[in-house]
């Protein structure tokens, strides 16, 4: 049986956000890392571990995973990342 791509990515996503309500933050920021090497345009995931990094007190971390966002984001769709991902490090290069 064939699972829609946008299905697997929502799952994920959903897993994902479970494992951080749950406090488990490496589990959720290992997820996330997993499934953006297999789905590198699922701008959900990339704000996924920048939280997961945040809460755990690696804002360089957080700043290079949206560094990769951005940057995958731009050259293969030629976008940029959405402000709900630009807010989440809004603050960090300011202090």
């Amino acid at each position: 049986m064939h699972v829609p791509r946008s299905t697997i990515l929502r799952r994920t996503h959903d897993r994902g956000l479970a494992l951080e309500h749950a406090g488990e933050t490496e589990k959720a920021l290992a997820l996330y890392e997993a499934a953006m090497s297999h789905d590198p345009l699922a701008e959900d995931l990339y704000r996924g571990a920048i939280r997961c990094h945040l809460a755990a007190g690696r804002a360089a971390d957080a700043l290079r995973v949206y560094r990769r966002c951005r940057e995958q984001l731009s050259i293969v769709l030629g976008v940029s990342p959405s402000a709900a991902t630009s807010k989440l490090v809004a603050g960090i290069s300011s202090g």
